[in-house]
């Protein structure tokens, strides 16, 4: 469970469905609450990420294309659909609404003004260049900037003027020259579609585990029906394990055909690294002796604590002539002490 307004995780828990006679059951498991099903105790030992391995087999050419594509698409996942603008003139009238623009062409007139636009780039991280009219977009810090052109009544009278989202105080003077001044709204982002995987590959999702960790691989079945095993190959690649062979992936695919292995019989293997998922570990335990082991401790700690309680106690007998004198003295609490005297006579 996750605050949205911080990020910051609440709580770890499980949610379990066991299916039994009776039908499925669901339970929640949380670290210091465990789940009880027929005897069994289900525990939530850890809470971990764990990153799969996307694993293709088919033709060397088909795989060396999609981790291309697949390449492409998780360095630039989103792609930027519109901007919002706002026109005021410097001298005279108020703002106008927001309106809306696409990053390429255009330009886009401004409703009820004879002023239109043309955006000629975008920069969410914008700084400028060592040469003079040149943009970067490393910055650092967040810097939303706009490069753009105006048009008045379809005559283009600014070309490539700036604007910044953070700096509406900040006029280029392109833009004060023609006696306009440019506000830059919000961003709307679309996620480029992820690319599809082509028929004649066949993809697993398989975790290769960690050894030093104690975790095996995973078993799967080939396209033609033979198993396999993925494991780890530390420090770093994995190794296939197949019923002829054995086969070392030492690193990710590239989109240059490297890492790519032949099989045989016109397949190839690849892989790819996958986003890191949570995962949980559960812990089941069947104890029929936790009755007496519970027992047993309650005794060991009754035992302990009459030893402490019960007070001790000294007795010694001291013989004077024909008396007998018997004291006795507790050690612990201390109080005073006392004494009973038995006196003896002869016949």
């Amino acid at each position: 469970m996750v605050d949205p307004n911080s990020g910051r995780v609440l709580t770890y828990y499980t949610e379990l469905v066991v299916t039994g006679p009776d039908g499925p059951e669901r339970a929640r498991l949380e670290v210091n609450a465990p789940a009880r099903w027929c005897g069994v105790t289900f525990y939530q030992s850890f809470m971990d990420e764990l990153a799969p391995a996307l694993l293709f087999i088919g033709e060397r050419g088909a795989i060396a294309s999609y981790v291309e594509r697949r390449s492409a698409y998780e360095n630039e996942p989103l792609v930027l659909e519109a901007l919002e603008l706002r026109l005021t003139p410097i001298e005279g009238g108020g703002p106008s609404d927001f309106f809306t623009v696409e990053p390429a062409g255009g330009p886009f007139p401004c409703p009820g003004t004879p002023w239109s636009v043309a955006v000629r780039g975008y920069f969410p991280n914008h700084r400028l260049g060592p040469e003079p009219g040149t943009d970067l977009d490393t910055n650092p810090e967040p810097n939303p900037a706009v490069r753009l052109d105006l048009y008045l009544e379809g005559e283009r009278v600014v070309e490539r003027a700036l604007v910044y989202r953070r700096h509406p105080d900040f006029l280029d003077p392109k833009l004060a020259a023609a006696g306009i001044r440019i506000e830059l709204g919000s961003a709307r982002w679309t996620r480029h579609p992820e690319p599809a995987l082509p028929e004649e590959l066949r993809a697993y999702r398989l975790y290769p585990g960690d050894p030093a960790e104690g975790l095996a691989g995973t078993w799967f079945r080939l396209p033609d029906g033979e198993p396999a095993l993925l494991e780890a190959d530390p420090p770093h690649g994995l190794k296939l394990t197949l019923p002829s062979a054995e086969l070392i992936l030492p690193a990710p695919a590239a989109p240059e055909g490297e890492n790519i292995l032949d099989l045989g019989s016109g397949y190839a293997v690849g892989y790819l690294n996958g986003e890191p998922e949570r995962v949980t570990g559960l812990e089941a335990k069947r104890d029929p002796g936790l009755p007496l082991f519970w027992a047993g401790a309650a005794l060991l700690v009754l035992g302990g604590t009459l030893v402490f309680i019960t007070p001790w106690k000294r007795l010694w007998l001291r013989l004077e002539e024909r008396t007998v004198e018997l004291k006795t003295r507790r050690l612990y609490p201390p109080i005073p002490p006392c004494a009973l005297i038995i006196s003896t006579s002869a016949s």
